[in-house]
């Protein structure tokens, strides 16, 4: 669980609070499973691939390890969800991008970072490690059960279970490759040349096609057997019956890519190509299928696009769709009609569709189609509906396969603009008026205090509305019998609005979260802030969900705490939420659609924490791209002037230019000291002996972009770039360009720990050095999947962290497993190269468009407001303290060091900005400290001053108070004091 927003402060609400934890213990005795967290899953489907091993077996994997399968040719359909357990680092599920079978039993599938096999047709599938890390595409099957494949290099590996690499001709990279139903692999190599293989791969034959040039153009050669194939060129398509020995035109121009569908047709786009006879018919498939991948089976055409699958009886004449999917991300809400079925309104290309899922959003079936845009839908029951347009509505009594206009007429210049379902009716918005359609055909004027509508919550036949009167004043109106009579609430509404219970409402505005127990008359906030907040949904006057950008915030106590739910998707706005039946949550976000359980929600999660105070920083004067400490610790850093490095000795309140580069670019934007000297690197090294104030330049020989430098426990000099790793011959600047310790290995990060241990990272590596840099090891353990590392850290005691693009991984044990921490608590703070600065084992900062820092190796972390900035290096300084450049503010400092003896700033301050926080609070006997203090025990004193001697504080920041009586009573923590209330 991340850190929580610093809007969702808590308040103090004892007798919910206890109600709900005396309900939530009942539960959870109910409830299996562990103390996870919640967390939301998404029903994205993106659909990959699919094969049709036998008549009728259809399979489709999928994005997210999700594996759709019929086995009555797409009259139903099943779902399972592979998962490897081979690297226990990396997440269980990953996105399937290619499906085959070499026969009806045995099939291979390519994942992003395994292979799974199955050999019961699809009905178990194990997981099988890739033969290295590399990208692999390209599947094929043999007939003998054998698969082929390509890896990002070009070599082609072939096996069951167990790989063997080959290069076709030691020098012909492989970078499209196809099979023949008799067992003959074609391929095109990154010199455009086609070859095929007679024997699975072990001799390649050049493939004589004329003009050569054309297949510079080509990824679209195919073959049926060894002797019938065709390919499209950039100009032309031409088809072969000897094997590649001639080759003659079928299409004057150029066709789209060419997909075998049998063992004679083969399919160009609306085009069928028949390699016996030569003839080409026209089979008119949607312009969605123009580059879909097709299969024949049994006479039946199938394709499928990114979006559905389609079936089609006469070769693509006419074309019906069997599975679809709603497009990624559209902002229209879901309509859940109890926990499991749910219909959604999508639109594309100034066409709308209605698609319906069956099993709570796993797999979805397209059922209605318009030619123009729909505004909403909402379904009273499985089959009984409506749907809106701007200026009519129109119903349906069949599941959406047919619809019949509503006769309803508008006033002159209004437009509908939403539905909304009541209890057996549909209550109808326009811009002007409202109306509730009983039976979907008697239509009933609806007369509300409200002139302007903002939004509209229903249940049953209760009607909440937060709008404005005629004198565009806010009002917030209720009503319990479907808009007969009204209430007007004395209050101001929020943007959104909700009615729970009878009595109790909800609604989220500027100032955040509020609600009332009694129908709007008071309101008391819940959560303070709320500028980022689109959407909130109840279940009852307890649990609840906010959504916000870049997280989405639950409380399970009517809002006195709150906590953060992750769903691992960075960067994205989570906005409209939905409540279905009596189990499921649903939200649509600007990425994938995602579902919760209630269950999920009500299980309490070990992190559930209050927000945390801030660091205090100190802000410098203009941008700087790079910042580090000097021998004599004053601060460093590259900034406006690529002339000239800038000095400060006052922690960056004011800076001085130093050494003048206006012959050359001074182009070094990190730096380092060890002992008297200064080092400052990029292209250019250069060297400062007297802390910084003049410089000279060195290791001018070494014609590389310089990215990392240290000082090993021997003295010697170790130089970091894109054409390796550089030892100078002692402890001087002078380099053996011939003697590289990791050659040709782009080395962009070094770091060390107390004991002398190197560790070095290039793009996708890491490296470990016990003996001062003179050999290395490698990490075989995989980090991640995505391998692109943007810094390193070493904590003392030697734990090593990795830094990419928006992912932490550390290493415990000398690189040999890894873990992925939790990232700070929204996307933007953790990107574009990433920087780390590691103080201890647990405790380290992130930099990238904002700073970060944990103190519990990710376990929370805290954004540090005051840094909006993108922040492209950070450094801890020798005297404690955080150093961090940014492009905006200058260079930032922490305004209180972290010091050699653990105590952190926020711990050794009476100040008002330091407290901890302590919670529950009120308390029933053990409250808990948050951020964890670093010492062993705190003192305990009452209202009047009395002491109650020290307690113990667990690791987890606990102290036991339950031997004493009812109270108000300070804990004190090196000089901090925590007020905690006692109850009993």
């Amino acid at each position: 669980m991340r850190q929580l927003h610093p809007a969702l402060l808590p308040t103090e609400s004892l007798m919910r609070k206890l109600c709900l934890l005396a309900t939530i213990g009942f539960i959870s005795c109910l409830l299996p499973g562990s103390l996870l967290a919640q967390r939301w899953h998404s029903m994205q489907r993106y659909q990959l691939g699919f094969a049709i091993p036998s008549p009728g077996h259809i399979h489709i994997c999928c994005s997210q390890g999700w594996l759709l399968q019929s086995w009555d040719g797409a009259k139903t359909w099943t779902h399972q969800r592979l998962a490897q357990h081979v690297e226990p680092t990396l997440s269980p599920f990953e996105d399937l991008k290619e499906i085959v079978f070499a026969d009806s039993n045995v099939g291979l599938i390519l994942g992003t970072d395994h292979l799974y096999r199955t050999t019961d047709g699809g009905h178990t599938w194990q997981a099988l490690a890739y033969p290295g890390y590399e990208t692999y595409s390209n599947l094929v099957a043999l007939p003998d059960g054998r698969f082929c494949f390509v890896d990002a290099k070009g070599r082609v590996y072939k096996g069951r279970t167990s790989w063997i690499a080959s290069v076709p001709n030691d020098s012909n990279y492989v970078h499209y490759l196809r099979g023949t139903t008799d067992g003959y692999l074609i391929g095109i190599t990154w010199t455009y040349r086609a070859i095929v293989s007679p024997d699975g791969g072990i001799t390649w034959n050049e493939l004589k096609i004329l003009p050569k040039d054309e297949l510079a153009y080509s990824l679209s050669l195919v073959f049926t057997d060894h002797y019938h194939g065709v390919f499209s060129g950039q100009s032309k398509s031409y088809a072969t019956k000897d094997g590649g020995l001639t080759w003659k035109t079928i299409i004057p121009d150029r066709a789209q890519y060419p997909y075998v569908l049998d063992s004679v047709l083969i399919r160009f786009g609306n085009i069928v190509y028949n390699v016996q006879t030569g003839d080409t018919a026209h089979a008119p498939l949607s312009p969605l299928l123009d580059y879909a991948p097709a299969v024949r089976s049994k006479g039946i055409l199938y394709a499928m696009s990114n979006r559905a699958l389609y079936a089609s009886i006469d070769t693509g004449r006419t074309v019906s769709e069997e599975l679809g999917i709603p497009s990624y991300g559209f902002s229209l809400p879901f309509r859940p009609f109890n926990d499991a079925v749910i219909t959604v309104l999508d639109q594309e290309n100034d066409s709308s569709y209605l698609y319906r899922s069956l099993d709570s959003g796993v797999t979805w079936k397209r059922f209605t189609h318009c030619a123009n845009m729909l505004i909403d839908h909402v379904f009273l029951s499985d089959s009984v509906g409506m749907m809106m347009w701007p200026d009519s509505l129109y119903r349906t009594s069949d599941e959406g396969s047919t619809w019949k206009r509503i006769n309803f007429q508008l006033g002159v210049n209004d437009f509908l603009s939403s539905l909304h379902k009541l209890d057996k009716n549909v209550l109808v918005v326009s811009q002007q008026h409202m109306w509730v359609i009983q039976d979907l055909t008697t239509i009933i004027p609806v007369h509300s205090p409200c002139s302007g509508v903002g939004s509209i919550d229903t249940k049953g036949d209760t009607i909440l509305i937060s709008g404005y009167d005629s004198l565009i004043n806010p009002i917030l109106v209720l009503s319990y019998d479907a808009g007969s009579s009204w209430k007007i609430i004395p209050a101001t509404p929020g943007a959104r609005v909700q009615y729970i219970e009878r009595g109790v409402l909800a609604k989220i505005d500027g100032s955040g979260c509020a609600m009332s127990q009694d129908a709007g008359q008071t309101w008391k906030v819940v959560s303070k802030g709320g500028s980022g907040f689109f959407d909130l949904k109840f279940f009852n006057s307890s649990v609840g969900i906010v959504s916000g950008s870049g997280e989405t915030y639950s409380t399970l106590d009517g809002g006195s705490t709150w906590r953060t739910d992750h769903t691992g998707i960075l960067n994205t706005d989570y906005r409209h939420l939905s409540l279905a039946g009596s189990s499921n949550f649903f939200m649509q976000s600007s990425g994938p659609y995602w579902r919760m359980s209630l269950k999920e929600l009500l299980v309490p999660g070990p992190d559930t924490v209050p927000p945390t105070p801030q660091l205090r920083w100190y802000l410098g004067q203009g941008a700087a791209s790079g910042v580090g400490e000097a021998s004599d610790g004053s601060l460093l850093k590259s900034g406006e002037l690529l002339t000239h490095f800038f000095r400060s000795t006052n922690r960056g309140l004011t800076w001085a230019s130093t050494s003048d580069f206006t012959r050359h670019y001074a182009q070094a934007t990190r730096f380092y000291s060890h002992g008297s000297i200064s080092y400052a690197f990029g292209f250019n090294v250069y060297r400062s002996p007297d802390g910084g104030k003049n410089w000279t330049e060195f290791a001018t020989s070494l014609h590389a972009d310089k990215y990392a430098l240290l000082v090993a426990k021997d003295g010697r000099l170790l130089l970091g770039g894109d054409a390796g790793l550089f030892s100078s011959t002692s402890n001087d600047t002078t380099f053996n360009l011939k003697d590289t310790l990791l050659s040709r290995i782009d080395i962009q990060h070094l770091a060390m720990d107390s004991s002398g241990i190197i560790y070095a990272a290039s793009f996708d590596s890491v490296f470990r050095s016990t003996d001062n840099g003179k050999t290395w090891g490698l990490s075989r353990a995989r980090v991640t999947r995505q391998q692109v590392f943007t810094d390193i850290g070493v904590s003392p005691s030697g734990r090593v962290f990795v830094a990419t693009w928006d992912e932490l991984y550390c290493s415990a044990d000398g690189l040999t497993n890894w873990i992925a921490l939790r990232p700070p608590a929204t996307g933007s703070f953790l990107q574009n190269q990433t920087q780390i600065a590691v103080l201890d084992d647990t405790t380290l900062f992130a930099s990238g468009d904002g700073t970060s820092y944990t103190r519990d190796a990710g376990l929370h972390w805290i954004h540090c407001d005051t840094l909006k900035s993108f922040s492209p290096r950070i450094v801890s300084l020798r005297a404690g303290y955080i150093a961090v450049a940014t492009t905006s503010l200058g260079v930032a400092t922490t305004a209180r060091s972290f010091g050699t003896s653990g105590v952190h700033p926020f711990e050794a301050s009476s100040n008002i900005e330091s407290l901890f926080l302590a919670y529950p609070n009120p308390t029933t006997g053990l409250v808990r400290l948050y951020p964890t203090p670093r010492v062993a025990r705190a003192t305990i004193y009452d209202e009047m001053g009395e002491s109650f001697g020290e307690r113990a504080i667990s690791a987890r920041g606990e102290v036991d108070l339950k031997n004493l009586a009812s109270g108000r009573y300070t804990i004190v923590i090196n000089g901090v004091s925590v007020p905690v209330i006692l109850t009993h």
